[in-house]
């Protein structure tokens, strides 16, 4: 009973420790490991202790508040298997792991029917953050976008040389056409 107390403590050690994606969900404490007869973790009696992960009680759900909200919210509701979630809630703090925000991701750029880079999932991991962001990005050019448009002058650049280099070549060769070679 008084080791819920240090769940807390914990998490905040763990906040300071690994990236937020890495601070599990839920804890559940144990007196003792289940085993199997061969003395080994007995993972499957572990999977039926677990519990879901519970509402921090510090803040209300609040509800998507613009569409973008909206459909980000619809987003996880689908991914975490949860009838709602609020827009301060933490992916990662209501059941999310890496995996499932790959599946977002990949939702999200085909909703928006833009490119987002995951990394800026695990950066704004509320709802809120996340549409804050793709507001503000979609506004001007993103940069991966900026990456694109330099990647095709690079490429423009490039093939430019490369055909002065054909010209110059064949101008070389045809010099050396005209000449007699040396006896």
């Amino acid at each position: 009973d008084g080791q819920a107390s240090l769940e807390p403590e914990l998490r905040a050690f763990l906040r300071e420790t690994v990236p937020d994606y890495m601070v599990p969900a839920t804890f559940v404490f144990l007196s003792t490991l289940p085993l199997t007869s061969s003395g080994k973790v007995d993972r499957q009696a572990l999977l039926g202790r677990a519990v879901p992960p519970p509402s921090d009680g510090q803040s209300e759900a609040v509800p998507p508040r613009t569409e973008l909200e909206q459909t980000l919210a619809e987003l996880w509701r689908k991914a975490l298997g949860v009838e709602r979630v609020s827009v301060h809630d933490n992916f990662f703090d209501v059941g999310g792991h890496s995996l499932l925000l790959a599946q977002v991701h990949s939702e999200l750029q085909r909703t928006l029917g833009r490119e987002v880079p995951i990394v800026e999932l695990f950066k704004y991991p509320t709802i809120s953050q996340l549409a804050a962001y793709l507001s503000q990005s979609a506004a001007g050019p993103s940069s991966v976008d900026k990456g694109l448009v330099r990647a095709e002058k690079q490429k423009a650049a490039m093939a430019e040389q490369r055909q002065r280099m054909q010209q110059a070549q064949a101008a070389a060769r045809q010099r050396l056409s005209g000449r007699t070679p040396p006896r």
